[in-house]
């Protein structure tokens, strides 16, 4: 068949030889619809089964590649129906026993004489061994024999009823017809610069590089390519969000905010007033503001934020705030009502729990313009709110809205301008892709007063097998936590939760709930005994009112506060990310941290939302790349605004991904 560029973007994959209907969902499930999403579909890793090993010279728990010679092969049918092959293969060093479980026709096919080439990891019990070792015949005339064995090969994240064979020879058939077709997007002037291969070459080399060096150019080129279409296609929303003309102008000086400075019992910070400076300049701008505020709990948000509402009423508009639990928007009612309603400014709440007949009021003085400010939740979105003027809206904790859900209540005004926030420090390289579109205000330091909050770490030493949970508490653990509350000063209280596979789970005595843990009562018992020590058990499934009275946010008193982190998880990742945890202290560098440990796809939620949209990169390793890549869009942005039609394809595909990441770190 003859592959145009537009038959890579558009023709399924359904056409290639050897993808019937059942292949087409299964391959659907990992991406790939389309040509061009093969050819981008990228291996996870790669095997070297270029160099082979003499037998004499294998090494137990590493993997080898061998050719050698078949000396006998026999079949064992042992309990329950299942059968043991077992073979021996020889070469001029040694002799090399395999093994395959299951496999009854594999005696049928192996004949003594012939070679093989096997590539596995090498086990030993009394002898080497290789247990369920890929194979390939060395006088194999089958097509595609030299795609698994003698060369770098690629391994591919797979779902059920694919294997890494099928996938590889796939991808080598589009590869064969569509490679050549792809188009160029990358300049001439950066490929020159960077002595980077073209799109045709480079992706051969992705999938089936002919060197470890070629493989190296390849990947940067290709996940260079991505980030700088991501940067130009951020570069190109931007561009739109100003080109708007937004109808409200403010006032920043005046009764409410002058009111409220003298109202505040504190000054506000360096760090706060440089943020609400950065937020009131957005506000003066022409065009729609579109900002994320980002800093730690209890570095003053909040009072930012209070200081922005007040502008916006002082200016004749409405504001809305929006969070996403009832008991948080709650909270900012009480807080923000306490510092404006003294000045005049009529502070309403939203939520479910509203009563049908006060809703109906609310919801017509909120269209009358007569409450100026509305906090609320996912109530907000609902078709029958309808505001005056609304010009200011804040999203807090953003990232559990999509972006429909923000994108919804912002369609409530007429380009308003917008505040996200969260109090989840984003990693740099994290920022200028999931939140390039928007400006960012940073409060990196704690109010003066607020201390900080040290963090200890319990391991329980027994380890052992994974258990099934919830699961008993260890000896260990019990002395741990019994520990910590020996540690408690005098009079202060102790606030236990227990985590069971990411649910809160009460062991109280309570009889609606399972049979309580009896080395935990025992705890609690002994921690009830102090008169001075309240022990409170909090769940997911404690009513709000024992939410709302005994929840606090650690670190948020003048009191010193300790963070104990009381785990038996034997995983080395999870123990790595728990150290990490206890030795820095500060939210960002965290951040970063943990981007390197995690990596992009759990960190932003999208193990929850779906994965990550960047094919090729890997913002944990590739931060360098992104920097490059961005200063690189910027300069091609500003001369050149009409964009071949090729690019433009491509930035409709990138702005598609784009808007989908920044849905799955919702």
């Amino acid at each position: 068949m003859t592959t145009t560029q537009e038959d890579i973007r558009s023709k399924a994959i359904r056409f290639v030889r050897g993808v019937g209907p059942a292949r087409m969902e299964q391959l659907a499930r990992l991406g790939i619809e389309t040509l061009e999403d093969a050819c981008y579909y990228a291996p996870r890793r790669y095997e070297d089964r270029s160099c082979f090993a003499p037998i004499r010279n294998l090494v137990p728990g590493k993997t080898a590649t061998i050719h050698g010679t078949v000396l006998s092969c026999t079949l064992t049918r042992i309990r329950a129906g299942r059968s043991l092959v077992k073979a021996e293969l020889g070469d001029e060093t040694g002799v090399l026993q395999v093994t395959w479980f299951n496999q009854p026709y594999l005696v049928r096919q192996l004949k003594v004489g012939e070679r093989l080439i096997l590539y596995g990891k090498v086990e030993s019990s009394r002898r080497v061994q290789m247990i369920h070792p890929e194979m390939e015949r060395m006088d194999s005339q089958e097509e595609d024999a030299a795609l698994h064995m003698g060369r770098i090969v690629p391994i591919y994240p797979l779902v059920s009823g694919i294997s890494q064979r099928w996938l590889r020879q796939i991808l080598h058939t589009v590869l064969q017809e569509a490679a050549k077709s792809l188009h160029e997007v990358l300049p001439d002037g950066i490929l020159r610069q960077e002595n980077w291969p073209d799109i045709s070459s480079a992706i051969h080399q992705l999938h089936f590089p002919d060197s470890w060096e070629e493989l190296k150019k390849a990947r940067e080129r290709l996940a260079f390519e991505e980030l700088w279409l991501f940067q130009l296609a951020i570069c190109q929303r931007r561009a739109r969000i100003q080109a708007i003309q937004k109808p409200q102008r403010y006032r920043f000086e005046g009764p409410f905010v002058e009111q409220l400075y003298r109202r505040i019992p504190f000054a506000l910070t360096e760090d706060q007033k440089a943020v609400l400076q950065e937020l009131k300049e957005g506000l003066a701008q022409p065009h729609p503001m579109h900002r994320l505020l980002q800093g730690e709990v209890g570095c003053g948000k909040t009072i930012v934020l209070v200081f922005l509402l007040a502008i916006a009423v002082q200016s004749g508009y409405q504001a809305a705030v929006m969070a996403p639990t009832e008991l948080l928007a709650q909270q900012h009612q009480a807080r923000i009502q306490q510092l404006l309603e003294p000045l005049g400014i009529r502070v309403a709440l939203l939520a479910q729990s509203v009563p049908p007949m006060d809703r109906d009021k609310l919801l017509g003085a909120i269209a009358g313009g007569q409450i100026p400010l509305v906090i609320g939740t996912h109530a907000l979105l609902q078709q029958d709110v309808v505001f005056q003027r609304l010009a200011l809206v804040v999203i807090d904790e953003q990232h559990k809205f999509s972006v429909a859900q923000r994108a919804s209540l912002a369609n409530k005004a007429k380009a308003p301008d917008v505040v996200v926030v969260t109090a989840t420090p984003i990693p740099r390289t994290a920022a200028m892709t999931i939140y390039g579109d928007l400006d960012i205000s940073t409060i990196r330091h704690l109010p003066s007063g607020r201390q900080p909050v040290a963090r200890a770490r319990g391991l329980d030493p027994a380890g052992g097998a994974r258990r099934a949970r919830p699961r008993p508490l260890s000896a260990p653990m019990f002395s741990t936590l019994l520990e910590i509350a020996g540690s408690l000063p005098s009079g202060r209280p102790l606030l236990l939760l227990l985590d069971y596979d990411g649910t809160l789970v009460p062991f109280a005595p309570d009889p609606a709930l399972a049979r309580p843990d009896e080395a935990l009562l025992a705890l609690l018992d002994r921690l009830e005994a102090r008169p001075d020590c309240r022990t409170v058990i909090v769940s997911g499934r404690s009513g709000e009112d024992l939410a709302r009275d005994v929840r606090g946010r650690i670190g948020r008193g003048s009191f010193s506060s300790t963070c104990y982190l009381v785990s038996d998880e034997e995983d080395e990742a999870v123990r790595e990310r728990l150290k990490a945890f206890v030795a820095v202290t500060d939210g960002f560098q965290l951040a970063e941290q943990d981007l390197l440990l995690r990596g992009p796809g759990e960190l932003l939620g999208q193990r929850q939302h779906g994965q990550v949209r960047l094919r090729i990169a890997d913002l944990s390793r590739d931060q360098a790349l992104l920097f490059k890549a961005k200063d690189q869009a910027l300069d091609f942005f500003a001369r050149n605004r009409k964009f071949s039609p090729s690019l433009l394809a491509a930035l409709r595909k990138r702005m598609t991904a784009f808007r989908g990441q920044r849905e799955g770190a919702s």
